[in-house]
């Protein structure tokens, strides 16, 4: 299955899944009423619409570039030098 197909069906859950953008619908269909409710509704979606492919885009070219092996190399020494730091650092603490 291409990544794309997986960061949809990701960002459809995420999407349909209650959130922030339903509380603030909420909240604001029972304190301004229905008309500001959906024009708040009406403000989310295009937002939604047009940052969707916009982080599929994104996401395409990091994970080309996080795929070369050199970047992988450095990734791999670089967060094993802050383990073995962290780890010293918790071995000689006074606690």
């Amino acid at each position: 299955m291409p990544i794309t197909n997986i960061l949809l069906a990701a960002a459809t859950l995420l999407t349909l899944a209650p959130g922030l953008d339903m509380a603030l619908v909420l909240r604001t269909a029972t304190v301004e009423g229905k008309r500001q409710a959906l024009q708040a509704t009406l403000g989310i979606n295009p937002g939604c619409l047009l940052w969707s492919p916009i982080l599929i885009g994104a996401t395409q070219s990091l994970s080309g570039f996080l795929r070369r092996e050199k970047v992988i190399q450095w990734m791999d020494s670089t967060t094993g030098m802050i383990f073995v730091l962290f780890a010293a650092r918790l071995a000689f603490s006074k606690r």
